[in-house]
């Protein structure tokens, strides 16, 4: 789940921001009937309106106003501005229920977390016994797409017949074994680039079963192999619509695993923090191996804008630390830049679920 710590690079940037007026811009694409260029505008103005009336400087405000100009078009973007810079990111699946424009001391965490662990950098596979063709997947977008083409001599058993056939099988499955090997040579080299979470392999059974023996032991972790063989003409979009579903009941099985770590430790009352006064508290100790967040809360809390672990809802309990510039942030947001400051995961989870924090937040811990 390194989707949802600072080894993602846009999180581990997001945690730099903070202190200063940092904007936070989630907006969803104007789409293409009618009049598309009128409706960009009018959400371009809008932002505008509301980032001047929060009071952010001027040249932020023109700043984010021609990002969201420049690239806002069918994919919902998240864009968060400070006086260091702008930085933009595609959403994917954010409906217009979730759009956001605020002015914090943090930036809104939550649509760039969930976005980041449901929507894994994942590569997608689809070979025969000759070759493969390999694509990255990023952000929902194909980002890259190799082929590799092996030996096709005899890649297919032969009836041969008499002293002739032993050999037309073994000189079979060592070709089928070699193209097997440079397949899986080239996932290896693009499931690195990307820092891939998941490597779904589809197609011809035997073909599929030696990309899987020639791949390293630490990406079997990372492995699906999909027992949907596709035809021949199963179209491109078909795979890759099977490739998001095998990544989704992942991620889903994911989170269950999660939840019930979590309800049964809170069930024996040792090694998880239910109580949101308990999760700041070890939030502060960097005692946090996974923090829950339940929805997005606004209730107000205070952070050390030198350290960004320390939180609580008490201003003097940062000052009496011997920190002086302590900022008011929103719960939520000064929890997970605690959480990922200290190394921990973050899960967005479900705000009823049986297995759910009680309140706003919970923790699995390390201690």
């Amino acid at each position: 789940m390194s989707s949802t710590t600072t080894a993602d690079p846009l999180l581990a940037e997001l945690l730099e921001r903070r202190g200063a007026p940092v904007a936070t811009i989630v907006a969803t694409g104007p789409g293409f009937d009618g009049d598309v260029q009128s409706r960009l505008d009018i959400r371009a103005k809008d932002v505008r309106n509301q980032l001047e009336e929060a009071g952010l400087p001027e040249s932020v405000v023109e700043d984010v106003v021609q990002e969201v100009q420049a690239q806002l078009g069918e994919d919902a973007i998240g864009i968060v501005a400070d006086a260091n810079g702008v930085l933009t990111s595609t959403l994917v699946d954010v409906d217009e229920d979730a759009e956001v424009v605020q002015v914090e001391a943090l930036p809104r965490y939550v649509p760039f977390v969930r976005d980041r662990f449901v929507n894994r950098p994942h590569v997608v596979v689809r070979c025969d016994r000759v070759g493969a063709q390999i694509a990255r997947v990023e952000r929902g977008e194909t980002q890259r797409d190799t082929e590799v083409t092996g030996d096709d001599q005899h890649v297919r058993k032969v009836h041969a017949g008499g002293w002739s056939q032993r050999r037309f099988q073994n000189r079979a499955e060592h070709t089928w074994d070699e193209n097997a090997k440079e397949i899986a040579e080239a996932i290896i080299g693009e499931a690195d680039a990307i820092d891939a979470e998941l490597i779904v392999v589809t197609g011809d059974v035997r073909a599929v079963q030696l990309v899987a023996e020639h791949l390293p032991e630490r990406l079997q972790g990372q492995l699906v192999l999909d027992d949907h063989q596709p035809t021949d003409d199963a179209s491109d979009a078909v795979v890759f619509e099977r490739a998001m579903t095998l990544v989704k009941d992942r991620v889903g099985r994911e989170l269950v695993e999660v939840l019930e770590r979590f309800a049964e430790l809170r069930g024996r009352n040792e090694g998880a923090a239910d109580d949101i006064a308990d999760v700041l508290a070890a939030l502060r100790q960097g005692a946090v191996e996974t923090l829950l967040v339940s929805g997005d809360s606004d209730e107000r809390v205070h952070i050390a804008t030198e350290d960004p672990m320390q939180l609580a809802f008490d201003a003097a309990a940062i000052t009496d630390l011997g920190f002086d510039d302590v900022a008011e942030a929103r719960l939520t947001d000064a929890a997970i830049q605690s959480a990922l400051a200290g190394g921990a995961t973050v899960m967005i989870v479900p705000v009823h679920g049986p297995s759910s924090p009680s309140g706003a937040l919970g923790a699995i811990l390390r201690f």
